[in-house]
């Protein structure tokens, strides 16, 4: 007879079997009538007991029924053959803001490219998804300092990421992408097994600005993916106990469900509401409206940063890789000091 048992949510994360497609493949609370439950992308059918035995419940993308659920919620569940909406939970969360700051120069990648296995891959949308790797010296964080990024390197792709883990994280890092259709390497990132391996490097050229931020207010220009190195300087901002740096985030999303690490910064924008605060464009472009009524004014003693994609950079500050400032922040009277292209 097969045994039911109940499992932690990582059961959900893990997923070993390659995704053709790039995209999340379905995931389903398997619920037997005694409360049992485990998370798998598979219906249940079990040939030795009657059909409605284990059901089936269909699990919205990038949410889980977490290990913890109150028995009498399952059965209720069981019982109505749906998923209860207020018992879902995120496949994945930063937690709490955490400052583990550390200077340039410690990072455990070097320059060259040093193979790192793939730990865990969570799917967080449709198309976007968390990765864990394990580093070189699994005793040992990252050591990355705030703000700077990686390279991951497949074949002749090489891409930036910034981590959305901490220097708190022993042993490993996590990503957060989004798989472009005609991404080689987002592709290879999706569909890759666990314990494959995925060169990464860090150079010089991938610290930006270092912590703490010389400007008593941080304005927050963000879009898609782009919002990786914005959790990172959220992390040092709003862990450290003494910082007080106001903060206001412009986050820009093809729809509400596209929104990446949306119960994060709500959690975090309820716990620090008197200096963090986080604004949505859904389906559009950041324009000139939204900066002016949520960005601090460029005479004000603030630094603006700027994260997303290419025609995003263009309309607000120019091309990422040009050091001066044009576009919408130029003509709202920004100057190249306040803009930092990450």
């Amino acid at each position: 007879m097969h045994h039911l048992r109940r499992q932690a949510p990582r059961a959900l994360r893990t997923i070993t079997r390659r995704l053709a497609s790039a995209r999340a493949e379905p995931q389903f609370l398997h619920l037997a009538p005694s409360g049992d439950f485990w998370l798998g992308s598979k219906i249940y059918a079990a040939k030795h007991n009657p059909s409605d035995y284990v059901r089936s419940l269909p699990l919205p993308v990038g949410q889980i029924i977490p290990d913890d659920c109150p028995h009498e919620a399952l059965i209720k569940m069981y019982d109505a053959k749906e998923v209860d909406a207020e018992q879902l939970r995120p496949a994945w969360s930063a937690g709490d803001p955490t400052a583990a700051v550390v200077p340039p120069g410690l990072c455990q990648l070097t320059d060259e490219f040093t193979d790192c296995m793939l730990e865990e891959r969570t799917w967080v949308t449709d198309d976007s998804f968390v990765v864990r790797f394990g580093l070189p010296d699994a005793t040992k964080p990252l050591n990355l300092s705030t703000c700077a990024c990686i390279l991951a390197g497949h074949k002749d792709d090489v891409r930036p990421y910034t981590p959305i883990s901490t220097n708190a994280l022993t042993g490993s890092f996590e990503l957060l992408v989004k798989a472009y259709p005609n991404g080689a390497l987002s592709q290879r990132l999706a569909t890759m097994e666990v314990d494959e391996a995925m060169p990464f490097k860090h150079i010089k050229f991938n610290v930006k600005t270092q912590y703490p931020f010389s400007a008593k207010k941080v304005g927050m220009l963000a879009g898609g993916t782009g919002i990786t190195p914005m959790l990172q300087a959220l992390h040092a901002m709003l862990g450290s106990p003494d910082d007080e740096t106001e903060v206001s985030l412009v986050y820009g999303s093809k729809t509400s469900e596209g929104i990446l690490a949306r119960d994060v910064l709500h959690e975090w924008e309820a716990e620090n509401f008197w200096r963090f605060k986080v604004s949505h464009v859904l389906g559009g472009v950041i324009g000139e409206d939204h900066v002016k009524r949520h960005m601090p004014p460029p005479e004000e003693d603030c630094v603006l940063f700027v994260c997303g994609p290419d025609l995003m950079y263009n309309a607000l500050c120019g091309p990422r890789g040009d050091p001066e400032v044009t576009g919408l922040l130029k003509k709202l009277g920004y100057a190249k000091s306040q803009v930092y292209k990450f």
